[in-house]
């Protein structure tokens, strides 16, 4: 299932208090979601060359990822391209002061 989603709106506004949100001026949002749970190492890799072939053409206006859209593991590069450095940064600062130990599991670990 291919997706497209127009943002703008809300989203577009810079929040009045500063947040972790990103990309802002996305116009939109494609997302590829496999209807098979992946069992094998090789199960992923084609799910995923199926999601780059489908989602190549927008591969030239990308901003970074958008993670409420993303599906299955996401790789430390994309978890980081949903963030500006600055922001990415702050985070990790804010987790290792609140959490030193990675007792919290998120469900897209920042590094």
């Amino acid at each position: 299932m291919a997706g497209l989603r127009h943002l703008g709106g809300a989203f577009a506004r810079p929040p009045r208090h500063p947040s972790a949100v990103e990309h802002r001026e996305a116009e939109y949002v494609a997302s590829v979601l496999s209807p098979v749970r992946p069992t094998s190492d090789a199960t992923d890799a084609e799910a995923r060359a199926v999601h780059d072939k489908v989602l190549a053409p927008f591969a030239p206006d990308v901003l970074g990822a958008c993670l409420p859209f993303s599906f299955g593991p996401s790789t430390p590069a994309e978890v980081r391209s949903a963030f500006t450095p600055a922001t990415a940064g702050r985070l990790c600062r804010l987790r290792h002061r609140v959490d030193p130990h990675s007792v919290i599991r998120p469900n897209h670990v920042l590094t």
